[in-house]
């Protein structure tokens, strides 16, 4: 049991193919011995972490990051290359960043979180100590597996003065040990599949990406990290000639909710080592991150190769649910919905209002919100208990009226 906003939305994408596997194929999912098309999670955080403008950096290439926070102190003249090079040493292990990667030049074996104010912290502490104890002790520590030296500079960073941020605080982290650990997410966020059947159609053509470029200076990241941005950008351009596509055009599900309680824990914990303290501004914080996160999730486009304009479209409908003291569940889709007299949203729209009305197997106090897409307006009075919304506004409005009860 236990505090929860439930996001469900219904979207039916036009002809593309929004999330691929390792082929280039649209990505599938057999449910209900029916072959669906799916998006991951994972693709789905990132296109709301993007559109929350989130300021982690998530990447495997920790390694360059590093170098290249590194590289600026070197050229301000705050510390020299063979400095540079033992706390690159130092911190890029497993007991720190959760990843042994500095001495092989090579992208690290996990998928590392972190953003400006967690590096800046790390990095200053060995400065720190380099400037009053000389580098020889770090040169011996390099050759220790267990390196206990590093580990304790690392733990006198002014990490212990830094809470965990709010992109690891929803998301969390996957695999990141060490000094800056694993954080587990406050928002669950299952696998996005069609309600309908997938039946792929092959397309062929040339494609050119282009990756973004441009330095903000408003970015948390600007100076070395968005110049590690830029450098991640570069690599990914590149021309597919005469490419095949599965495209296809089917009404998605998508489900994701945050726990609360999760979400204000995480907040009120600092990055190393681990300690829950209390802070004033925690509530304002959820109350201004969650209705974004909502809205997020309504309007993201999982992103593939292509940025398709025919993926931008509203959705067919979305309920939100605040439970309160209970259990957040979904429908269950594993009947796939075929064409009949009714189109395929119709019927998938009557699926979805049965469930929000049907309390059999819920349990807390539960209060609904609907969002209808133009065409389906008149399935608002369908929706019992759910108050019909007409605005993101209006919205937000709500949501922070509930959620301040729960907090």
């Amino acid at each position: 049991m236990g505090n929860f906003v439930a996001i469900h939305v219904l979207k039916q994408y036009n002809p593309g193919t929004f999330n691929r596997n390792e082929n280039g194929e649209a990505k599938q999912i057999m449910v209900g011995g029916v072959n669906r098309a799916r998006f991951s999670s994972q693709c789905q955080k990132r296109a709301i972490r993007e559109l929350m403008a989130c300021e982690e950096i998530r990447t495997a290439n920790i390694r360059d990051l590093i170098s290249k926070c590194l590289d600026v102190k070197v050229s301000d003249g705050t510390i020299t290359e063979e400095e540079k090079d033992i706390i690159g040493n130092s911190i890029c292990n497993k007991l720190i960043i959760g990843a042994d990667c500095w001495d092989t030049g090579k992208k690290s074996e996990v998928v590392c979180t972190t953003n400006k104010y967690e590096l800046d912290a790390l990095i200053n502490s060995f400065i720190e100590y380099i400037k009053e104890n000389g580098i020889e002790d770090l040169k011996k520590d390099c050759k220790d597996k267990k390196r206990p030296l590093a580990v304790k500079i690392a733990s006198t960073a002014a990490l212990n003065d830094v809470y965990i941020s709010v992109a690891k605080s929803l998301f969390g982290t996957m695999a990141t040990n060490g000094v800056l650990g694993t954080v587990d997410g406050a928002v669950q966020m299952g696998q996005a599949y069609s309600v309908d059947a997938y039946l792929p159609e092959s397309d062929f053509f040339t494609v050119k990406y282009v990756g973004r470029y441009g330095e903000d200076k408003s970015d948390p990241f600007f100076g070395a990290y968005e110049s590690f941005n830029e450098i991640e950008s570069q690599k990914k351009m590149g021309e597919t000639i005469n490419s095949g596509l599965s495209l296809y055009s089917n009404l998605m599900y998508s489900y994701a909710n945050v726990n609360l309680k999760e979400l204000e824990r995480n907040l009120n914990t600092y990055i190393y080592p681990r300690k829950y303290e209390p802070n004033d501004s925690t509530n304002d914080i959820i109350l201004e991150i969650v209705p974004k996160f909502v809205q997020a999730m309504i309007e993201m486009v999982p992103e593939a190769t292509q940025n398709r304009s025919s993926s931008h479209v509203e959705p067919v409908v979305v309920l939100i649910e605040v439970i309160k003291d209970g259990s957040n569940l979904q429908p269950d889709w594993s009947k796939v919905i075929r064409p009949t007299q009714k189109d395929i949203s119709e019927q998938a729209i009557e699926k979805l209002y049965k469930f929000a009305n049907d309390k059999t197997f819920r349990s807390g106090d539960i209060t609904q919100f609907v969002m209808l897409g133009s065409d389906y307006k008149n399935y608002s009075t369908e929706f019992i208990d759910a108050k019909s919304i007409t605005s993101f506004n209006e919205l937000s409005i709500e949501l922070k009226e509930q959620i301040s009860e729960l907090i």
